[in-house]
């Protein structure tokens, strides 16, 4: 087979008239079949959406991967064909799959398949429900709470290689306090999260060393350890494209999110009604998201050492807000229709 032959280079004939569909096929088939490389194996399976066509081989060859491949990534891509161009034949090989796959990626996958309310996929709410259940039940929160963590674990899992779901270390956080803001990783009340201090290097690297917690909670202060590693490890460093489904936390009060390289916030961060703390200082935003704006409760709002070039009129809303830091930003002035609210704030940098 050339060297140069690609799923997208197959596309792209097939588009052109240079390829039949059949031959298409077949060429996807054998790309699948003989690489190594999970990217094409992927990537091959993603190009059967766009040749759009529906036959019992090629169901039977994608399910074939969705059960037994050795990757998440791949059996994530067959899933989401399977959704695409097989469901009402593959809704069962899905229901398995809820049952025996480990892999956050693919419960993930599964997850939006589910949300996504189409009639075929009903009779998945009640596996997947369960694991939901499963998640909640070993966090400590309720079950509506559990979809933001199964998206953490899917994150997690796209850098942690043949990573299944762990639940452990959620246990471990609730006991880790980070003294520069004097509160958990993790705090839970009445089986709801209530506090989160989430930084992904500090979390991800406990995911991969659990081992190592009783030494470092000796230390006076572990997290000059940790940030002298995170220093270290600065070129590895990831934008971290928070779950939509943050919305979820409901009772979450006290959120601090720094230095995790986020651009955007998902709009869904409206929907914590009760927050009243939230630390985005040391990120990469550019503006200010709107949804910011709705949280009425919010008494104290980090954004500083970001990419702010202005303060926009709507920060006035926040009727509740009585610190603000906007240091180390371009912010050049305050418009003048927010001196007033400005002035009138405990604490304002900028």
């Amino acid at each position: 087979m050339q060297k140069s032959l690609s799923p997208e280079k197959i596309c792209v004939d097939l588009e052109n008239n240079l390829l039949s569909k059949a031959f298409a096929i077949e060429l996807l088939f054998s790309l699948i079949e003989s690489s190594e490389d999970p990217d094409i194996r992927k990537s091959s399976i993603d190009a059967f959406k766009r040749i759009e066509r529906k036959d019992d081989k090629i169901f039977e060859f994608i399910e074939n991967f969705l059960l037994s491949d050795e990757n998440p990534r791949v059996r994530s891509a067959a899933a989401k064909l399977i959704e695409h161009s097989f469901l009402a034949e593959g809704v069962e090989s899905l229901k398995w799959t809820i049952h025996h796959d480990k892999s956050p990626i693919v419960l993930k996958t599964i997850k939006e398949i589910v949300e996504n309310g189409k009639e075929e996929t009903k009779v998945l709410n009640e596996g997947f429900g369960k694991v939901l259940e499963y998640i909640a039940k070993h966090i400590g929160i309720v079950r509506e709470e559990a979809s933001f963590f199964l998206d953490l674990e899917a994150l997690f899992a796209e850098d942690i290689g043949d990573y299944k779901l762990d639940l452990s270390t959620y246990l471990l956080f609730q006991k880790i306090k980070d003294f520069e803001i004097s509160d958990y990783w993790l705090k839970i009340e009445d089986n709801h999260v209530i506090s989160l201090c989430f930084n992904y290097f500090n979390w991800i690297y406990f995911k991969q060393r659990p081992q190592i917690y009783s030494s470092l909670s000796k230390l006076q202060d572990p997290f000059i350890y940790l940030n002298t590693l995170k220093r270290l490890e600065e070129t590895n460093q990831k934008s971290l494209n928070l779950p939509k489904s943050i919305g979820s936390l409901k009772e979450l009060k006290y959120c601090t999110l720094i230095d995790n390289g986020i651009r955007n916030l998902p709009p869904e961060i409206c929907s914590l009604e009760k927050l009243e703390y939230l630390d985005l200082s040391w990120n990469q935003l550019t503006n200010i998201p709107d949804g910011i704006f709705n949280l009425e409760k919010l008494e104290y709002l980090n954004l500083s050492h970001n990419n702010l070039d202005k303060i926009p009129l709507k920060l006035g809303d926040l009727k509740n807000l009585r610190e603000l830091k906007l240091n180390g930003n371009n912010i050049k002035e305050i418009p003048p229709t927010l001196e007033y609210f400005a002035n009138s704030l405990r604490k304002f940098k900028i």
